[in-house]
């Protein structure tokens, strides 16, 4: 199954940031994303690294997002402030 494709077709917007996509992705594939946080377990910052590895991913999917912005500030899951970047879709929902 590809829970990166499935992922995109669910956001209802056609532009979204890295964040906003790695929290459907946790909401919709939670055993994934704790098997994906595991690896990183003996990191000080586990949660860091797993989000960097699922946004840096969205790159192999260039036939269904395109980056639109490197440095777009937002809030990450925990409501911090952190730049990442913004998508747009080349599907359609």
């Amino acid at each position: 199954r590809d829970h990166y494709r499935d992922t995109i077709r669910q956001i209802a917007k056609d532009e979204f940031s890295s964040h906003e996509f790695i929290l459907k992705l946790a909401q919709g594939q939670q055993q994934e994303y704790v098997r994906l946080l595991y690896k990183f377990i003996e990191y000080p910052d586990p949660f860091r690294r797993a989000h960097a590895q699922l946004a840096e991913t969205l790159h192999d999917y260039s036939d269904k997002v395109k980056q639109i912005d490197k440095a777009f500030d937002d809030e990450d899951i925990f409501r911090n402030k952190a730049s990442n970047s913004k998508w747009k879709k080349i599907i359609s929902n």
